[in-house]
């Protein structure tokens, strides 16, 4: 952490970060490296934000929330995201999977975007058995999961949420 800040007890709230003098603006409280980088997600996102300017106006959580959640549904975002996590070493992708969503979190619930482990994998596709994907396509009686680059449609009851986006 940088000079100038502390982690104290904040009555009511628990521990934060509080400054312990006056900041520039720009001053860089902490930094870390990130879990899981997606080459051009920015640009990606902008290109969501731009078929829906409202939400992109706002910075307001529910605002946000929305946006993820329409940026959570382009197959085009989830594609770049599923192939960085390709990347990441086993533990990498442990840490990263045990991140929550700051917005929304219903355990177990299986959502456009959702990374899933394929728990009952038909028998036409035995391969995926305990394999990892997402969700690209859903609707009301079946999900379709993008695995090792295979499409395979399954019941929701056969796969269980990593991680909701």
């Amino acid at each position: 952490m940088q000079p100038g800040v502390d982690v104290c007890e904040v009555p009511g709230k628990g521990f934060g970060v509080v400054a312990t003098e006056d900041l520039p603006k720009d001053a860089v409280v902490i930094a870390e490296p990130p879990l899981l980088a997606v080459p051009g997600l920015e640009a990606l996102r902008a290109g969501v934000a731009a078929e829906f300017p409202a939400l992109s106006q706002s910075l307001r959580s529910e605002s946000m929330r929305a946006l993820n959640e329409r940026c959570a549904a382009s197959t085009t975002i989830v594609r770049a995201c599923m192939a960085a996590m390709a990347e990441l070493s086993p533990k990498e992708r442990t840490d990263f999977l045990a991140l929550g969503d700051a917005f929304s979190y219903v355990p177990g619930e299986v959502r456009l975007g959702s990374w899933v482990r394929i728990e009952m994998a038909p028998e036409s596709h035995l391969e995926l058995q305990n394999q990892q994907g997402a969700v690209v396509a859903k609707d009301c009686d079946s999900i379709i999961v993008e695995a090792r680059g295979v499409h395979v449609e399954l019941a929701s009851e056969a796969v269980r949420v990593l991680l909701n986006k």
